[in-house]
């Protein structure tokens, strides 16, 4: 699924489509990508579980926020911090299945998660801190 999926994505960026469905499955894949991966390396036990529910909760609570502003006829854009969140995650997950590091046996990896970490929270946290008025009460 995930292969099928990103080949259908290199297509369209290929081809500089852009589409509604893009708009919204493209965000959609990234997280499906990164949150499985996360969860495989709790399986293989690379990476704490307490980080990928931190990953979890920013995805879900975010995406809640982004779900009530649609019923108020806002878009909430990807911001700077969301996008350097995503970002380091595919680094970190990078560099763990390249050169088969773990969490616990190895420092930069432990420093690179701690950023991520760092940057997953900042993000849920500039996120709402921008949209507050999404879930003001009327």
């Amino acid at each position: 699924f995930h292969r099928c999926l990103a080949r259908i994505i290199r297509s369209a960026r290929s081809r500089n489509l852009v589409t509604d469905f893009g708009k919204f499955i493209d965000p959609v894949a990234d997280k499906l990508l990164v949150l499985t991966t996360l969860i495989m390396l709790i399986h293989l036990g690379m990476m704490p579980a307490w980080v990928v529910i931190i990953v979890i909760c920013r995805e879900l609570s975010v995406d809640g926020l982004r779900m009530v502003a649609v019923t108020q006829g806002k878009v909430i854009a990807a911001g700077p911090l969301g996008k350097w969140k995503t970002a380091c995650q595919m680094v970190l997950i990078s560099i763990m299945l390249i050169l088969d590091l773990s969490f616990q046996t190895s420092w930069p990896v432990m420093v690179l998660t701690g950023i991520m970490v760092f940057l997953t929270v900042g993000s849920a946290v500039d996120y709402f801190v921008r949209n507050r008025s999404v879930l003001a009460e009327k």
